[in-house]
């Protein structure tokens, strides 16, 4: 019986909110084309503000993920690395994570360079230069916040990989074991 009242409910809800509807269809008609112009404009402006918000809680939900450490019962966003916001340089990341955006940069990088030449788009030094370094920028966009984050893992701005072969220091190096300007330590 609960089940049958809830369909009812459910119904007599569907039908108010489509008698609603059908009022506000009817309001709006008889509006004059500039009332309409304007009336649409805000509610577009409505639209955007509210989604816009909606992105701003979202950035800090994100931002504000806690994983509790087990050893000593602090919070930390060791939950958050290499994955999450891939192409912004806020953050930490480790060594391995780091070890590991080097052989993804370089893996996926070959492979685009590979499948161009097999397609006889590029063959990687006379033609197609333009259509191969266009399809790896992104990848190398990606791969310079890497840097940035672990430039900051070691308590550095990220332009600090600028420096020659400091890309070796940032691999072999150890981070920064406490929190720092640039976030939680993301080992815990």
């Amino acid at each position: 019986m609960s089940f049958i009242k809830k369909i009812e409910k459910d119904y007599n809800e569907d039908l108010i909110s489509l008698k609603e509807l059908e009022e506000m269809r009817n309001k709006y008609s008889n509006l004059k084309n500039s009332d309409k112009l304007i009336l649409d404009q805000q509610s577009v402006n409505k639209d955007f503000n509210s989604l816009t918000d909606d992105l701003r809680v979202e950035d800090s939900l994100k931002s504000s993920i806690l994983k509790k450490d087990s050893l000593d019962g602090s919070y930390s966003t060791s939950s958050v690395g290499m994955f999450i916001n891939n192409f912004s340089s806020n953050g930490r990341i480790r060594r391995l994570e780091f070890g590991l955006s080097i052989f993804i940069y370089y893996g996926v990088t070959y492979l685009i360079g590979y499948t161009l030449g097999y397609m006889g788009v590029t063959d990687g030094v006379t033609y197609g230069l333009g259509i191969l370094y266009m399809s790896i920028i992104p990848m190398l966009i990606w791969f310079i916040m890497q840097c940035a984050k672990r430039c900051h893992d070691m308590g550095n701005s990220g332009w600090y990989q600028l420096i020659p072969f400091y890309i070796l220091w940032m691999l072999f190096a150890e981070g920064e074991n406490k929190e720092n300007k640039y976030g939680f330590n993301p080992k815990g």
